[in-house]
């Protein structure tokens, strides 16, 4: 997971960056795409279920963007759809950005 407004830029700039920095830190394959979530429904969805998760920016030494979803329980397939329904709201797909430009 990526924090969006941790870079400069419009709405597309900051994903464009987000996803270079992705990139960087792993493999990402051309089919594979990104989900955008909004951070506050994450937090009420997640609520409403009963499981406080905790969103932090977490930086690593290649993805200064980096951020992780903690406590939330994988196996919990409703929560799950629930999320993917209604927190995430954009979906990005690798092969529509370009390669990251020098200066960028």
């Amino acid at each position: 997971m990526n924090w969006l407004e941790f870079f400069d830029g419009d709405h597309n700039a900051r994903t464009k960056k987000a996803i270079h920095g992705v990139r960087t830190a792993k493999k990402v394959k051309k089919k594979s795409a990104f989900g955008i979530g909004i951070v506050g429904n994450i937090k009420a969805i997640c609520g409403k279920s009963g499981v406080m998760v905790k969103i932090v920016y977490a930086p690593t030494a290649d993805n200064y963007s980096h951020s992780e979803i903690r406590r939330l329980p994988r196996d919990d397939l409703s929560l799950l759809e629930a999320l993917a329904t209604e927190a995430f709201v954009d979906l990005v797909h690798n092969a529509d950005i370009d390669e990251e430009e020098h200066g960028e």
